[in-house]
């Protein structure tokens, strides 16, 4: 999972996919990154290396969400492939996550 802090805005880019398979290590990883924000007003998570989204990816998303809005964090999905989109669309996160269709 790659981190890169510019100013007041973290970027968190997941290198696996968002499955079950991997969510619990990914999980983890990103509640830590979005605990130790600190300053940082606005987390972005960038999905541009992730193909494949389930529902547990889609509940990591969720969770991490919530954790960033309860730090305080304003909280943005970018970089997002069409099927990606159209699927955070169907649950209904894609104004949450910032995602302009």
């Amino acid at each position: 999972m790659k981190r890169e802090i510019d100013g007041t805005t973290l970027t968190i880019t997941p290198e696996k996919d968002l499955i079950r398979s991997s969510v619990a290590e990914q999980l983890s990883a990103l509640q830590d990154l979005c605990s130790e924000a600190g300053s940082v007003e606005t987390v972005v998570l960038s999905v541009r290396q992730v193909e494949a989204i389930d529902s547990d990816g889609v509940n990591l998303l969720v969770g991490v969400w919530k954790s960033c809005m309860a730090a305080g964090h304003t909280f943005h999905v970018a970089d997002c492939p069409e099927a990606i989109q159209r699927l955070l669309s169907i649950y209904g996160l894609a104004g949450p996550f910032g995602l302009e269709l």
